[in-house]
């Protein structure tokens, strides 16, 4: 069987730069292709370190590449040419002008460079070195490689590709869905959206950004319930100051419940009506009848989706029929009836009623009836713990995470994920940053994948898995992080791609970032960088700039083009050239002289703060402003102004030699 292990080049039609000859998508090789000439060029890097990252291409392999440039450039577009050709490819669809080439092994575990090219394409000529191996896999489903018979389908299988992108983007909606884990922000609030709808949980004035939250907080709730620290020491993982657990918004679900139960009743009583009404009216006064505890909303929510999953024909025609006279009466125990069983009494009293109401209709849902049976029983076992974790006068419940809470959010969790298929009737909340929860979101993704592909590896016995190999995009990583963060990102990302994923499969990590502090944790042959001119023309080189461990001011104006502006804010700039110009040619009078000492001693760097105060000494031992208004003639002010130029350029130079030798490892930026 072909493995792809490592996606290294990308042609595509639709990303025009000035040269046309592609984008290179790893250190490993050098790649270009000219249309014109239909040749492919293909050369390894010999400064390429395999296990530079971890792992080996004979083993499982973690190869990273980083993309960067200016604003404008196309870096969201590439990503998602990417994820757009992949696609077509593995469906078998047409791709227009499109190259792509991986790096794998063949059927006999030999290495091989694999080209997959459009049908609308000449199959490329390739020149390269002698000892390179090649397959081509051209994009028809009437075409087969020769050795091997492998189409570009059957290749692509066993990959799968995960995209990141927790920015609003206009290619969010090109496509729902762009690849097989899409984590953009634009996918995940119109599925999750779209889910709730279609399963009847919320309607469609529900707040997607609220259902979106719902979603992904429960996501980071669970890796933090499943995440040891203790088995992963190399890994940080920001852990909330607390955890609120709230029961989750029944009204449409409510709504949508008695709706459908009007519908499909079997029995047909004249009081029907009436009889559903008074079910309503009890089933609202529930959570008062027992003091708006926690647990009474909860169980509140449980029961509602029980009936949902146990009533409600979810396919057309269903057998599932429920005796109305009968679910009515479980609801209709009185309230002194309610105070004698108590909540948990009155939910198992309800659930009796509601498995003999069914009795002879549908044997499929006894399973969900069972599971909220198990579920009230541990609520009313920890009934005493739930007090104590009850905030004071609100239906939440407020957990510190730590080793004395993880039991019990272990057993919530479990108990949770086996009833909120019937209806999702938690909500979560804590007390986190946003650049927190972004971190935390993408751990609880990545880790979410990791348990996806375990179950895929598990259906197989271990023999194969279902992915050789995961394509990781993540697009502006650094959004919401703080320096410190972006300073870990690197060590942490590749971190838990060893601990997680190396020991199943190979893992390609492609970063856009406009960081140089992430940027530096990348060797030069690994670092694409795009840039776009006033023209509009898009112009892209690979490698020639020593970014790994280099100094933060250096990697700003060589990678990400500042070196005709500086990285001083512009504004500043501005305003001590002014100052500065003033003082040089002396036209400053008393008043402004308090305004510009004042300004200076704003200034944080030392250096150029010290030339300031001392052209401003100057300026005042020249002349006395408050006597004389002496006016500079022409040639004068003309000589004036060409050593200020002179001194910003010294001074310029003076801050670059200082900042180069500035070398703590535990500077924080």
């Amino acid at each position: 069987m072909n493995i792809l292990k490592n996606l290294l080049f990308l042609w595509d039609n639709r990303f025009q730069t000035e040269e046309n000859q592609g984008i290179i998508l790893s250190g490993a090789y050098k790649i270009s292709y000219i249309q014109s000439r239909s040749r492919l060029t293909v050369q390894k890097n010999t400064d390429y370190l395999e296990s530079f990252w971890g792992g080996s291409i004979w083993d499982h392999a973690l190869d990273c590449f980083a993309i960067v440039g200016d604003n404008g450039a196309g870096k969201t577009r590439l990503m998602n040419l990417i994820l757009d050709d992949l696609r077509r490819f593995t469906n078998g669809e047409e791709t227009g002008s499109c190259i792509m080439v991986f790096e794998g092994t063949d059927h006999e575990e030999q290495e091989r460079l694999f080209v997959f090219y459009s049908q609308e394409l000449e199959k490329p000529k390739i020149d390269a070195e002698q000892e390179l191996l090649f397959e081509y896999l051209p994009a028809s489903p009437d075409h087969r490689s020769g050795r091997g018979r492998t189409s570009e389908k059957a290749a692509l299988k066993n990959m799968k590709t995960a995209y990141f992108h927790h920015s609003l983007s206009f290619h969010d909606f090109e496509n729902l869905k762009k690849c097989s884990y899409d984590f953009s922000l634009g996918n995940l609030l119109s599925g999750h959206s779209q889910i709730d709808y279609e399963m009847h949980y919320n309607g469609l004035d529900k707040n997607p950004i609220r259902i979106y939250y719902d979603r992904e907080l429960y996501k980071i709730v669970h890796l933090l319930c499943n995440y040891h620290p203790e088995e992963a020491p190399e890994l940080e993982i920001p852990i909330p100051k607390y955890i609120q657990i709230g029961a989750a918004d029944v009204s449409y679900l409510e709504k949508y419940i008695f709706q459908e139960l009007k519908r499909h009743t079997a029995s047909g009583l004249p009081d029907a009506d009436e009889r559903l009404k008074q079910m309503k009216r009890i089933f609202q006064k529930l959570p008062g009848l027992f003091r708006h505890s926690w647990s009474a909303y909860i169980v509140r929510a449980v029961l509602l989706g029980c009936i949902r999953e146990a009533c409600i024909p979810s396919v057309v025609p269903s057998p599932a029929r429920v005796d109305l006279e009968r679910l009515a009466d479980a609801y209709l125990l009185s309230e002194d009836c309610a105070e004698r069983y108590g909540i948990f009494g009155y939910a198992k009293k309800f659930l009796e009623e509601l498995e003999w109401a069914l009795t002879g209709h549908s044997f499929i849902t006894v399973p969900v009836i069972y599971q909220t049976r198990d579920f009230i029983s541990w609520l009313e076992e920890n009934e005493s713990v739930i007090r104590k974790l009850e905030n004071k006068g609100t239906p939440e419940l407020s957990i510190i995470p730590g080793q004395e809470s993880r039991l019990f959010m272990e057993k919530l969790l479990f108990h949770y994920e086996e009833l909120s298929y019937a209806f999702p009737f938690l909500s979560f909340s804590f007390g986190t940053s946003s650049g927190e929860n972004a971190l935390l979101s993408l751990w609880a993704d990545l880790y979410g994948i990791w348990e996806d592909l375990k179950k895929g590896n598990s259906r197989t016995g271990g023999q194969a898995s279902d992915c050789n190999t995961l394509l990781l995009i993540l697009d502006e990583a650094d959004l919401s992080l703080h320096p410190r963060w972006q300073r870990m990102y690197m060590k942490w990302l590749t971190a838990f791609c060893r601990r997680y994923f190396l020991p199943m499969i190979n893992i390609k990590l492609i970063i856009t970032t406009h960081s140089p502090v992430i940027l530096s944790d990348f060797p030069p042959n690994s670092v694409c960088y795009l840039r776009k001119d006033e023209d509009g023309h898009i112009s892209s080189r690979t490698g020639g700039i020593q970014t790994f461990g280099n100094h933060i001011h250096t990697l700003y104006m060589d990678s990400f083009f500042l070196d005709e502006c500086g990285t001083m804010g512009a504004f500043a700039q501005e305003k001590l050239g002014t100052i500065a110009e003033l003082l040089l040619t002396q036209r400053n009078g008393n008043n402004e002289i308090r305004d510009i000492k004042t300004v200076i001693s704003y200034v944080g760097e030392g250096l150029l703060r010290e030339k300031l105060e001392h052209a401003l000494e100057e300026s005042n031992e020249g002349i006395n402003y408050t006597m004389k208004k002496t006016r500079r003639t022409d040639p004068a002010l003309s000589s004036a102004l060409q050593r200020l130029k002179a001194q910003r350029r010294e001074l310029d130079q003076t801050i670059r030699e200082l900042e180069e030798m500035i070398n703590d490892p535990d500077m924080d930026f």
